[in-house]
């Protein structure tokens, strides 16, 4: 789900990508459930981390 936002999300073309804040509020999702997705696709190499929380698909997802 977390990822499927990321892919989908206009924040896409930008910079800096998404905020875990805005996935928490978009996707309803408590913020330590958000973080544990995120941790996970990262470690998996789908996203990584651009700056102060925010994340960015990797480009071949």
């Amino acid at each position: 789900m977390v990822l499927d936002y990321l892919i989908q999300s206009s924040s896409v073309a930008t910079e800096h990508g998404v905020h875990q804040e805005e996935l928490v509020k978009q996707l309803g999702i408590p913020k330590d459930k958000i973080v544990a997705a995120l941790n996970t696709l990262v470690d998996e190499s789908l996203v990584y981390n651009t700056v102060d929380d925010y994340f960015k698909i990797i480009a071949d997802v």
